[in-house]
């Protein structure tokens, strides 16, 4: 029984340690065809930081996608880039509003802003984006 404890103990020590860290270009995830397809062009997103009025503040999304071996891992982090802006679009145009700004990178309470890259979580075999914006006027 000891054993089967400390074994789980460990095991659940490794999956955790799984994450890693990466940063992939914004313009090439809204360049694809995902994003051609699933965002909402009467919606816009702003990435840079920005002094609009602001009627909705700290509006987050969080998405996974899964990752198999076959799949590259710059897709799979695109794909839940995209569904996560979508998410954030979709909560923007529910309270009647055309914009999302101020948006960035957000993980584990901890804010990455930048206009060009977007961070990514990469897990055993799931792939995690969290975005946090605003919606203004």
């Amino acid at each position: 029984m000891k054993k089967t404890l400390l074994l789980a103990l460990v095991a659940l020590a490794f999956v955790g340690c799984g994450n890693k860290i990466a940063f992939f270009s914004i313009q090439d995830a809204l360049d694809s065809q995902m994003a051609k397809q699933t965002l909402d062009t009467q919606v816009k997103l702003n990435f840079n930081l920005t002094q609009d009025t602001i009627e909705k503040g700290e509006i987050t999304a969080n998405r996974t996608s899964s990752q198999n071996r076959s799949q590259n891992i710059e897709m799979a982090c695109q794909k839940a880039f995209v569904i996560a802006l979508r998410d954030l679009q979709n909560k923007a145009r529910k309270i009647g509003k055309t914009n999302v700004v101020n948006i960035a990178s957000f993980y584990k309470k901890t804010i990455y802003r930048d206009s060009e890259k977007f961070k990514c979580i990469i897990g055993v075999s799931k792939v995690r984006v969290a975005l946090r914006g605003d919606i203004a006027q």
